[in-house]
């Protein structure tokens, strides 16, 4: 059985200091040691991480968080 791992999206992975501006755009960077601490929980492989969002309820909302991740060095 796998574990989930379920990780709030703004505040906690993105620092999200800018006023909600729509779900679309993500002007801020991550938060300090967040994808260390992500990184750190896929190399120890105990658990399935889901990343969510209230941007989740649209797929441009989906696309952004992709799109930064990317933007942000990390693979999603």
């Amino acid at each position: 059985m796998d574990k989930h791992l379920c990780v709030d999206f703004d505040g906690v992975i993105h620092s999200y200091m800018t006023p909600w501006q729509g779900a679309h755009i993500i002007s801020d960077p991550p938060v300090e040691g967040a994808f260390q601490w992500l990184e750190d929980m896929v190399i120890i492989g105990t658990y399935r991480i889901n990343i969510y969002s209230s941007r989740s309820c649209s797929g441009a909302g989906i696309a952004a968080m992709k799109d930064w991740f990317r933007k942000h060095g990390f693979a999603t």
